[in-house]
């Protein structure tokens, strides 16, 4: 159902400095500033965690995984296989000994 909308969008003011807090309405929504916008230099951004960048957005985290990665990503498995071939079958023995089915078993008349 289509209503009417009396208030009057907000123009954007990029030149319009902005403070951490200020809050700006608008119809569906409302935008809080977080900091202020960043000091334009002539430099372009740099650092090892700057994916992609282009004059809208600028991505972090991209690129190549870190060294904790590389120790989650092939630890985990690694220690899977070991506790599945040798832990596993050693917790199960160690059961089936103090459990006495050693005596009926092995030491039947």
């Amino acid at each position: 159902m289509p209503t009417k909308n009396d208030m009057p969008l907000p123009s954007p003011h990029l030149e319009q400095s902005r403070k951490a807090g200020d809050v700006e309405p608008f119809p569906s929504g409302r935008i809080t500033y977080l900091a202020p916008l960043p000091l334009p230099t002539a430099l372009p951004p740099h650092g090892p965690h700057i994916g992609e960048l282009n004059e809208v957005y600028m991505d972090f985290g991209l690129g190549s995984p870190q060294v904790f990665s590389w120790q989650v990503i092939l630890g985990l498995p690694f220690s899977g296989t070991f506790m599945v071939v040798f832990l596993f079958p050693l917790i199960g023995g160690f059961m089936f000994f103090y459990s006495g089915w050693v005596g009926t078993i092995f030491l039947m008349p």
